[in-house]
């Protein structure tokens, strides 16, 4: 269940279409003794690289349209699709096909060494969407996109 909420992967590297994002289950900075968590604190190091890349090929292997997986309310598929055209530029995603089982730690990259980056991609979320940095930071807690997108949507 915690390993599910931070979007750790279990068994293979086999993903039907539509599955969460995962981090591999062997990228677990909780498992990990002080050095290598200091080791893991330098972006785009080693593990770091390779778990991102892990996540970028279960992104490209995504349908070119996710926009059903949001359902039918017209202001959540906008939002989603603009926090998440935002969050693939800013946080290097191949595209941007999050879906709403998608944790919201992996979607939001969550590696250490990004802070500034996710500091830039809240200013720019919530310029487009015009909505306070604190509120969109606020609903990170939620453990999914897909309900961070309708805590967001709620308070806009």
């Amino acid at each position: 269940m915690v390993n599910d909420a931070l979007g750790f992967h279990r068994g293979g590297d086999s993903h039907t279409a539509l599955e969460p994002l995962r981090w591999p289950e062997w990228f677990d900075l909780r498992r990990r003794g002080l050095l290598s968590q200091i080791a893991a604190e330098v972006p785009f190091f080693g593990e770091v690289s390779r778990s991102r890349r892990h996540v970028a090929r279960q992104l490209q292997r995504r349908p070119a349209s996710v926009t059903a997986a949001w359902g039918n309310d017209p202001r959540l598929v906008a939002t989603a699709w603009a926090i998440s055209s935002i969050l693939a530029f800013s946080l290097g995603w191949p595209n941007d096909r999050f879906i709403p089982d998608d944790p919201t730690i992996v979607v939001f990259g969550g590696l250490p060494g990004t802070d500034l980056i996710f500091e830039q991609a809240f200013c720019q979320i919530g310029e487009v969407l015009g909505i306070p940095i604190g509120q969109i930071e606020g609903a990170l807690k939620m453990p999914t996109f897909g309900e961070f997108v309708r805590e967001v949507v709620g308070q806009k």
